[in-house]
C-alpha cells in the first residue's frame, strides 16, 4: 500500500485553525497564549485594554516597586493595573463602592 501522508507547513496548519474559529491568524496566536498563560498559572490578559485619564502618582521604597512589578507579572498585568486593583480592594475593603467606570 502506498503511502499517502500528507505535509502541511505550520502557516497552513495555523491558518486552517484560525479560519476555523472565524479568527485571523494573529488572533488565533493570542488565544493560544493567553491559554498557555492561564494554565501556567497566570491570570487573563486583558483584551480591550482601558484607557484611564486621570492620574495619581506616589513614593514607595525600591524594594516595594521590585515587589509589585513581580507580583504584577505573576498576575499578567502592568504595575499600574495591579496597583489600581489593589486600590479597589481596598475601597471595597473600607465600605466604599468604587464607582462604575472602573474596569474590574
Amino acid at each position: 500500500m502506498a503511502d499517502l501522508s500528507f505535509r502541511y507547513t505550520r502557516a497552513d496548519l495555523l491558518q486552517s485553525a484560525a479560519e476555523r474559529r472565524g479568527v485571523t491568524v494573529s488572533a488565533f496566536l493570542r488565544s493560544i497564549a493567553d491559554a498557555a498563560l492561564v494554565a501556567d498559572g497566570f491570570s487573563a490578559v486583558m483584551s480591550n485594554p482601558v484607557r484611564y485619564s486621570s492620574e495619581i502618582h506616589l513614593r514607595c521604597a525600591p524594594e516595594v516597586t521590585e515587589q509589585i512589578d513581580f507580583a504584577a507579572r505573576k498576575h499578567g498585568q502592568k504595575q499600574s493595573e495591579y496597583v489600581r486593583q489593589a486600590v479597589l480592594k481596598a475601597l471595597r475593603a473600607d465600605g466604599i463602592n468604587p464607582i462604575a467606570g472602573c474596569a474590574e
